[in-house]
Order: C-alpha cells, then sequence, then structure tokens
C-alpha cells in the first residue's frame, strides 16, 4: 500500500510539471512579426543616364518589413552601390509574398525603385544628380534557421525612367532578423 501511495505522489507531482515542460510548437510562418535585414550582393546595370553608370558593381540594402498576412510582407529599404567616380543610391518599397509554412520558403517581390546617381567628372567635378523609378521584380527563396532570424537570396531587374533609362538585374544575399510584436 505505501508503495501505491508513493507511486501516485511521484505521479501527481510529476504531472503539473510535463505540462509546464510542454513548449509550443516552433513556428516559421512571419504572422504578426516586425522584421530588419541587411543584404550584399552585385548588380548589373545598363543605363543611358551616364556611360559612367554602367557595368557590374557591388549592392548593398538595409530596410525592414512588416507583415501583413501568414504569406504577405510590405517592406521598405535602402540601398547604395559605390562605384569608382559614381555613387548611386536607392530607394524601394513594395511587398514580399512568400509561399510554405516550413524553414524553407520561396518568395517573389514587387516593388518600385528610386534610383539617384551622383556622377562625377575627370576632373573631381560634381555633376548634376540623375534620376530614375520603375518596377522592379525579384524572385528568391529564404531559409529560417530560427523563429527570429533567416538568411536569403533573389535574383531581380528593374526598368527604370527618368533622367534616362536604366535596366539593372542583381544577385543579392541577406539575412533578416524579425520579432513578433504585433501577434
Amino acid at each position: 500500500m505505501n508503495r501505491l501511495k508513493c507511486v501516485a505522489m511521484c505521479v501527481g507531482l510529476a504531472w503539473p510539471l510535463a505540462a509546464v515542460a510542454e513548449e509550443e510548437p516552433t513556428r516559421f510562418d512571419h504572422r504578426g512579426s516586425l522584421g530588419g535585414h541587411i543584404a550584399g550582393g552585385a548588380e548589373f546595370v545598363s543605363s543611358s543616364l551616364s556611360s559612367t553608370d554602367n557595368g557590374l558593381r557591388t549592392l548593398f540594402e538595409a530596410g525592414g518589413t512588416l507583415s501583413v498576412t501568414d504569406h504577405l510582407e510590405v517592406k521598405v529599404a535602402g540601398r547604395l552601390s559605390p562605384y569608382p567616380a559614381l555613387l548611386t543610391a536607392g530607394a524601394i518599397a513594395g511587398i514580399r509574398n512568400s509561399f510554405g509554412y516550413a524553414k524553407f520558403k520561396t518568395f517573389f517581390d514587387l516593388d518600385v525603385l528610386l534610383h539617384v546617381a551622383t556622377l562625377v567628372n575627370a576632373d573631381g567635378v560634381p555633376q548634376p544628380a540623375r534620376f530614375s523609378i520603375g518596377p522592379h521584380v525579384a524572385f528568391g527563396a529564404q531559409y529560417d534557421f530560427s523563429q527570429i532570424a533567416g538568411v536569403w537570396s533573389s535574383l531581380g531587374a528593374t526598368f527604370g525612367f527618368g533622367s534616362g533609362l536604366r535596366l539593372q538585374f542583381e544577385l543579392l544575399v541577406g539575412l533578416q532578423f524579425r520579432t513578433y510584436l504585433f501577434d
């Protein structure tokens, strides 16, 4: 009888501990998240803005996202592309639609990109800034290695018009961090 009481007492004490130890499953959707990202890569530009604004160069991006639904995020970012005798900057805003709930997702971006190029002539004299604005489309994949962070890569293209025509192709690799403030 004492043995039965001892077993009953142990089970009675262990039951609440087991319930506390039970965790919610890790989620990898972005619903309710506020995120930030940094990315680096390369861009190839063909432009009538200036003969200097053509060719292959590095590209850096930093921005943020706000999840609207399970698969749709609103995003804004700033871009910088340093190049000899040229500094280009951009602002990008749009949506990212992702597919999948697991750690691995695919996505597409549909944005508007405003691009500004500041040129310096051979004598080092700054020239008037030239701009373009146009649609930006990108496709990519993301791997969330934790609930609050993931890595991603995308291929994109932009067709801009303004001071001239500008066609840009890009490859970016980035890191995204999230918090679930709005969930």
